[in-house]
């Protein structure tokens, strides 16, 4: 009976132990395997490139410069008041923050959006940068452009003269503030790269990622108020279809910049986010409604879930050793600067690096003298169509100096094995020389003789030398009667 009562327990035991096991599976790996499985799904939700519905579109990093996704970016379009992105940038670099801008009558005129200036106010250079980045003035990019350079059109010179520094030829600015112009047009492309500059300057990234901001009281009108335009900065009542999720337009670790509207233009919107070491810049134009913050949000989106940036070399890593012809040395060829581009992550065999000399080399080697610092090749990375992503310089490592070639002007890098050839071959005819004398004086010598015997006398310079002839003669008529 006590085994019977023994044997049921054992089996409740085991049933309890079964269910203890099972409940500890589904609480513990379980939610796990959901989560993992939800951030697969996530990863291949972003995996493909968004439906941008801007007519215009693009996506860089901003360290590397790599674009990640493009849509007509090269086409020409109206940029509204993302011209003062270039405005803004250039007020920073050309005027001091404290300097005071007298007020134009062309200033206060300017149609559009407007701060509110009145001619002849005094306002700082700073306040007017903020005037003109958050609430968009047209009035104070106008302030701004005048303040700069006295004119329009020398500071719309300047503009242009700044975008073709930097390597950019399909852009022309008109105008400080983006008012429609038929001379004033870029693409998404060189938007980007404009962009990509101003966020350089510390400065710069200050005003654009400012919410608020009081403009002090002038001379002529109390202090105001002004808010930034862009919405991604505060906005999290409103929201977007991002990837076919509803968001707020608010958008973590966004780094402002510029907003822009114009009905030629339509909406335009530069933006950028810098999370987890991945700093983006994208830009939409001509777009529709609210729709540039959902395009925005979507770049935004895709290049922080596929892109990450890799350093493939680093900076002073050696790339080849090369003899120097003309010395016994060699020359180390090193990265002038870190090799690093951005790459899609979820393809890592994708991109190969490849370098080669590009300096003026021989078949025996580089060509002496080197100096430390030359660039003497390339190094790069592709992606797998061939597309170069990132490229930089190969330098020499250390100098290299020619050898010496001795006393002989003119002998620039010949070795000591040529310079004691030259010695032995002059010595060599300087001998022959010599010979060639010895043996014509003792050619001279043995005639004399040979007259002295014939004649019975020495000869002399005294000898007459008729009489030397009249003795010739006689010898022959003697030979002739034997």
């Amino acid at each position: 009976m006590a085994s019977k009562y023994i044997a049921i327990y054992a089996r409740k035991t085991a049933r309890v132990f079964l269910l203890v096991v099972v409940l500890f599976f589904l609480f513990t790996y379980w939610p796990l395997a959901y989560a993992e499985g939800e951030a697969d799904a996530t990863a291949d939700k972003y995996a493909k490139p968004p439906k941008i519905k801007a007519k215009s579109a693009i996506l860089i990093d901003a360290n590397t410069g790599n674009v990640l996704y493009a849509k007509k970016a090269d086409t020409k379009r109206a940029p509204a008041s993302c011209t003062k992105i270039l405005t803004g940038l250039l007020a920073i670099e050309n005027l001091d923050p404290n300097e005071i801008v007298t007020v134009t009558d062309e200033a206060y005129n300017t149609e559009g959006s407007s701060v509110g200036l009145v001619p002849g106010e005094e306002v700082r250079a700073e306040d007017l940068i903020y005037a003109a980045m958050l609430e968009s003035g047209n009035d104070a990019a106008m302030a701004i452009a005048i303040g700069t350079d006295g004119s329009v059109e020398a500071f719309a010179n300047r503009m242009n003269e700044r975008v073709a520094g930097l390597g950019l030829s399909r852009s022309h600015f008109a105008n400080p503030h983006g008012l429609d112009d038929p001379e004033h047009y870029t693409t998404a492309r060189d938007l980007a790269f404009i962009a990509r500059e101003a966020m350089r300057n510390q400065k710069f990234r200050d005003f654009v990622t400012t919410y608020t901001y009081t403009m002090p009281e002038t001379n002529l009108q109390p202090e105001r108020l002004m808010h930034n335009s862009n919405r991604m900065l505060y906005d999290e009542s409103r929201k977007v279809n991002v990837y076919g999720e509803d968001v707020p337009v608010t958008y973590p670790d966004n780094t402002g910049i510029k907003t822009g509207y114009t009905s030629k233009a339509g909406n335009c919107l530069v933006s950028g986010v810098n999370r987890n070491g991945l700093e983006l810049i994208s830009v939409v134009l001509k777009s529709k409604g609210i729709n540039q913050y959902s395009d925005t949000i979507s770049l935004l989106e895709y290049g922080l879930h596929n892109f990450e940036e890799v350093t493939y070399l680093n900076k002073g890593d050696t790339m080849f050793e090369r003899p120097v012809e003309g010395a016994d040395e060699h020359v180390s060829l090193v990265i002038s600067d870190d090799l690093k581009a951005t790459v899609n992550k979820n393809k890592p065999s994708s991109y190969h690096v490849d370098a080669e000399v590009t300096g003026e080399a021989t078949a025996s080697g580089i060509k002496a003298p080197v100096k430390s610092g030359d660039v003497l090749g390339k190094a790069w990375v592709k992606s797998a169509d061939g597309h170069t992503l990132a490229i930089v310089d190969l330098v020499a490592k250390e100098s290299v100096e020619a050898k010496s070639g001795g006393i002989f002007i003119g002998d620039e890098g010949v070795g000591t094995l040529s310079l004691v050839f030259r010695i032995i071959g002059i010595a060599c005819l300087v001998a022959i020389v010599i010979v060639v004398i010895s043996i014509v004086r003792a050619t001279i010598k043995r005639h004399r003789r040979r007259r002295n015997r014939m004649y019975g006398a020495k000869l002399s310079n005294a000898v007459d030398p008729r009489e030397v002839r009249r003795i010739k003669n006689i010898n022959r008529t003697r030979k002739r009667r034997r």
